[in-house]
């Protein structure tokens, strides 16, 4: 058998080398090397003959093959070339020669920019339909233009270099956006905000959560595939085609087509409308990246998020964030404030002084940062809010404020939480109070309850206050009326969201997990722990004020993965829910008792009468399933304004009942208690106002939606529920976007320093 196939073999070997040996071309230096061929020479022809059973005889003039090579092997460079290919190498090809590898290339770049569009086109759409976000014509047009754009800039990066560099930065490339698409819809799905290139920055600092957010992909598995699968086809197309390098040519015109698509994009801009979150104000006067996803796409959103976090955010057009009007100015227009008093009419029995401190905005004003002169006019153009007959009224008191995890209203069940039902409907009962949720969720909606201000998109806003000064923080506030120095408390790590800079910064002397508060560890830890290990330490004080962070609510809501629902796993059993449901409300017990200890010791201590509690939330429980909310609700909760609605704690013993139904949110609060202990403070430099106040309500959420008591305004679909004008409309949206603004340059510029240096302003 091996004889016969090594007998076919030699018989095909003699076969190829009898016919004849043709050559390319040779190169200029091949000719060089060999001799000159003479014009008049006839065509060599070389012949070889064997005998049958014999070896193929060797062509004249080439060298025996070497052992082991086979005769269709490439001819070695040095063989002399046949006449038949001897001519001048500058002939031209024949007409009838088919497309050669330039046509090829030009197809495969043709299909590569293709490519690119499709999968990212596909990916926003794809985002849309999962997070159930509107696509508008204009949306969907500004989306569009930027995938176009990312094809073209994709094309480029991926044609660079030789065939396998362009595979490897493409596959590159590919992942990279895979991988922030699919972070973007996990961050979006629990946070119901996009997730900001500055927090990927920090996640190193945010590491303990690795588990839950292994969790959160496991539960998000096939949303994820479906945007894993088409960019891993992709890749595997690009690798069997490869990726040639990219002519002059072919650069130059995606880069014109570049240009041109930009050029569009511009031009729509402009005709986009002036009015507030306008495509054409969002990109250059307002900094929301929640609009910005939702009106340019998810990538667009994170290049410009990218951009203003590399080099500042500051408006294009100055005139839109001054010579603002505030609300009295709005109402006042809209022919809805109380008439004047006639003569006939008594005077007031008192009149009431602004809650402002002596700042000459005027003398200040002269010299100086440009945006800080702006923001000296616009803060002389607010109107103060007045002192009022609670002013006052707890000075001297103690104070025990609290921001708990994701508490929320559907806690306040007196068969469940009975101590928190008490305190939030005993007394002062708040009927209308909301929580938004900000871009960073607890450390934002910290921010939000202990400065009074608006936390600024594209950074921890916390954070990056900690060299500022902040004197409206209570810390401050308490200290300078004589306080001991004031306690703050937290049952977490102490570090986490740099809370060991930012806190002491607020005046307090600070401690947490790792920091002189030695709870157990575990995920969550315990509130109750928490304040039986801190309650002895102040309670004798004469005067004390202490802020509590509470952390046993947090999520996940399940009885394996948090450690307090598991706790209480038993006396939620019966109740009649889902398990997230249930186990939101069992965790949320550890918080339950531990307002129940700090009340029975406060009682026995004797100083329940001279204690004001305050709790309000950081937000809304956002791990909390969608529909096990409305599980709790017991209705389908509305998602733009109802979903946000909460509780507030203000509470004293002895407070006569007393509900309370004006609009109000968790930026209220720190004017509201200033105002109550008699604290100096500036109405006009913070964002809230006094919930006891006569100013008009303002609540602001992050979408810069907005609630006042006479109308809601959806930013999303731009619908307004209230009987007003579309001048009242578009007054408060101004007003909602300065308030935005200039909190953000409170921040970035430390204007509070360069206030209470510039004016020797004393908090006494």
């Amino acid at each position: 058998m091996n004889k016969r196939i090594a007998k076919k073999r030699q018989k095909r070997w003699q076969e190829q080398a009898l016919r004849p040996q043709t050559q390319p071309p040779l190169r200029p230096a091949q000719k060089t090397a060999a001799a000159p061929a003479q014009p008049d020479t006839p065509a060599l022809k070389e012949t070889a003959s064997a005998a049958p059973d014999g070896p193929a005889t060797e062509p004249a003039g080439k060298k025996p093959l070497p052992a082991g090579r086979r005769p269709e092997e490439p001819v070695a460079a040095e063989e002399p070339a046949s006449a038949e290919v001897a001519a001048p190498a500058e002939e031209p090809a024949s007409a009838e020669t088919p497309p050669g590898p330039a046509a090829k290339k030009e197809m495969l770049f043709s299909r590569r920019w293709l490519l690119f569009f499709v999968l990212t086109a596909y990916w926003e759409i794809l985002y849309k339909i999962l997070t159930a976000q509107r696509i508008t014509v204009d949306s969907a047009v500004f989306m569009l233009l930027f995938c176009l754009l990312a094809a073209c800039v994709l094309t480029l990066l991926t044609g660079l270099f030789r065939p396998k560099g362009n595979y490897r930065t493409a596959l590159a490339l590919l992942i990279l956006l895979c991988l922030a698409y699919c972070s973007q819809y996990i961050y979006y799905s629990v946070f119901k905000t996009p997730m900001l290139v500055y927090s990927i920055l920090q996640a190193g600092k945010v590491a303990e959560f690795a588990g839950t957010a292994g969790n959160l992909i496991f539960a998000h598995f096939w949303q994820l595939l479906l945007f894993v699968l088409p960019g891993a086809a992709l890749c595997r197309l690009l690798a069997v085609r490869r990726l040639p390098r990219m002519q002059r040519k072919q650069a130059m015109g995606c880069l014109g087509l570049g240009a041109a698509l930009y050029g569009a994009f511009l031009l729509i801009l402009a005709g986009s409308g002036s009015h507030a979150n306008s495509p054409y104000h969002l990109y250059y006067n307002e900094d929301s990246p929640l609009l910005n996803q939702r009106e340019f796409g998810v990538l667009a959103a994170m290049l410009i998020d990218t951009r203003r976090t590399a080099f500042g955010f500051s408006p294009k057009d100055t005139a839109y964030t001054l010579s603002s009007p505030d609300m009295e100015d709005v109402l006042e227009g809209e022919g809805l404030l109380p008439e004047e008093e006639g003569e006939d009419t008594p005077p007031e029995e008192k009149a009431y002084a602004p809650n402002v401190l002596d700042i000459d905005f005027t003398a200040l004003d002269a010299g100086g940062d440009g945006a800080i002169q702006d923001m000296n006019q616009y803060f002389s153009q607010v109107t103060p809010t007045l002192q009022n007959e609670y002013t006052g009224m707890f000075a001297g008191c103690n104070l025990i404020y609290i921001v708990a995890e994701s508490f929320s209203q559907y806690l306040l069940n007196p068969e469940w939480c009975p101590t928190l039902y008490r305190l939030a409907t005993e007394g002062w009962q708040f009927t209308n109070f909301y929580t938004p949720l900000w871009n960073v969720s607890t450390s934002d909606g910290e921010y939000v309850a202990c400065t009074g201000l608006i936390p600024k998109s594209g950074c921890w806003s916390f954070s990056s206050s900690a060299q500022n000064a902040l004197p409206f923080c209570l810390g401050h506030q308490f200290a300078a009326q004589g306080y001991r120095t004031p306690q703050a408390y937290h049952d977490h790590t102490y570090t986490y969201y740099d809370r060991d800079r930012s806190h002491p910064n607020m005046g307090y002397d600070y401690h947490g997990l790792g920091n002189g508060l030695d709870v157990t560890p575990g995920w969550p830890e315990s509130d109750l722990e928490m304040m039986e290990k801190t309650v002895g330490e102040y309670i004798w004080q004469d005067q004390f004020h202490v802020y509590y962070l509470t952390v046993s609510g947090h999520l996940e809501y399940n009885f394996s993965g948090n450690k307090q629902a598991r706790r209480h796993k038993e006396e939620t059993a019966d109740l009649p829910y889902s398990e997230a449901a249930r186990a939101y409300i069992a965790c949320n017990l550890e918080l339950e008792q531990a307002m129940s200890y700090l009340l029975q010791r406060l009682e026995a201590a004797g100083r329940l009468k001279d204690t004001v509690i305050v709790l309000s939330a950081d937000h809304y429980p956002y791990g909390l399933p969608k529909d096990s909310i409305d599980e709790l609700a017991g209705h389908t909760v509305e998602e733009n304004f109802e979903l946000y609605r909460n509780g507030l704690i203000l509470w004293k013993a002895g407070l006569p009942h007393q509900e309370i139904d004006r609009p109000a949110c968790s930026l209220d609060v720190l004017p509201t208690v200033s105002n109550l202990f008699g604290l100096p403070y500036d109405s006009r430099l913070l964002m809230g106002t006094d919930i006891f106040s006569d100013a008009p309500p303002l609540i602001i959420f992050n979408n810069r939606s907005w609630i006042t008591d006479m109308a809601a305004y959806n930013a999303l679909t731009q619908q307004v529920d209230g009987p007003v004008s579309q001048a009242y409309v578009d007054s408060v949206n101004h007003i909602v976007a300065n308030k935005i603004y200039y909190s953000a340059q409170i921040l970035d510029k430390d204007y509070y320093r360069y206030l209470f240096g510039k004016s020797q302003i004393e908090l006494e």
